[in-house]
């Protein structure tokens, strides 16, 4: 068995329509057998499309009745009014627009590649822009936590997570045509005392029934070696579960609750990533440390953006 202590961190989506597909692939966990476009198309499920952010620029002296088709007899301005419409309603997009005379002339829209191809929208990412302080942002974090943790996650809808609620998903990094699998488990952040490694879940039964016996534990100790051997425990029994009956149903019941590693991608705007984070912060036990520490990464980005974004208003209210 091995110990690992659980890891976050925040992903940015690479420049260019290119950077966008390639990172649907990294939170999907697909490799590219063509081009990274065609291995995207290819996807069924297209909740996995949700990772990848487009922002658009779009302004009223374009020609947008071109690429409606001359049948729709719309003008320039009408399918401006519709686009600001459709994404200003869309709960999945964010749509901040300027005004020049009192007239909006500049839409700056972040949404994700799942509303682009399911509204058949194709059309509108020739108007593809980098972002900048105008469009509201989206960040991908990428955890490495226990099961029961991911649980808690995905309930929360503001967010598109990723990470295959199944019994393969949770053994991705173990090799199941071994005899034995050494299964990984997560330390909860609480544990101070737990140190990472690996070792024969007997050979850990074996110390942690030794220590045990020891009248000198203090609390925190006694706890380090009773979440080590239940680990071990479970390894053990989990592998008598699969020789037995291979991925069933009470397999994967059996492994359910345990603090095995499982990778999962979260995606969401700005404010939606500091929400959930702040809720998990607040009820979390086991690992607050680590929701915290996450939080703040993103506050510090979240203040940063609207720091550069109040400054660009006020240059721009001295200009005028």
């Amino acid at each position: 068995m091995k110990l690992i202590r659980p890891h976050v961190a925040v992903i940015q989506q690479n420049p260019g329509l290119d950077g966008m597909y390639k990172h649907i692939l990294e939170c999907a966990n697909i490799k590219s057998t063509t081009t990274d476009k065609e291995t995207v198309d290819k996807i069924i499920d297209k909740s996995l499309l949700e990772h990848g952010t487009v922002y658009l620029y779009i302004e009223d002296n374009q020609q947008l009745e071109e690429d409606c088709g001359p049948e729709e007899g719309f003008t320039d301005m009408d399918v401006f009014k519709y686009i600001r419409s459709f994404f200003v309603k869309n709960p999945f997009s964010n749509c901040m627009y300027r005004h020049q005379e009192g007239i909006c002339d500049r839409l700056y829209i972040t949404t994700n590649y799942r509303v682009i191809i399911d509204n058949d929208l194709k059309f509108l990412m020739k108007y593809w822009c980098e972002p900048n302080i105008d469009f509201e942002c989206r960040y991908t974090i990428k955890w490495n936590i226990d099961y029961p943790t991911y649980i808690s996650i995905l309930r929360h809808r503001l967010l598109t997570t990723t990470a295959n609620n199944s019994f393969k998903s949770v053994l991705q990094h173990y090799d199941t045509d071994k005899k034995d699998m050494n299964l990984t488990f997560v330390i909860p952040d609480c544990m101070d005392l737990v140190t990472t490694g690996e070792a024969k879940a007997s050979d850990i039964i074996k110390l942690c029934n030794d220590k045990l016996k020891d009248d000198k534990l203090i609390s925190d100790e006694k706890q380090y070696f009773i979440y080590l051997k239940n680990c071990a425990y479970t390894e053990i029994g989990f592998n008598d579960m699969f020789k037995s009956n291979g991925d069933d149903y009470n397999t994967i019941k059996y492994i359910y609750n345990a603090p095995l590693c499982v990778t999962i991608y979260t995606t969401g705007f700005r404010y939606d990533c500091a929400n959930v984070l702040k809720y998990e912060m607040n009820n979390a036990n086991e690992n607050k440390r680590l929701f915290n520490s996450v939080y703040e990464i993103i506050d510090n980005l979240n203040t940063l953006h609207n720091e550069d974004r109040n400054r660009s208003d006020n240059d721009s209210t001295k200009k005028n």
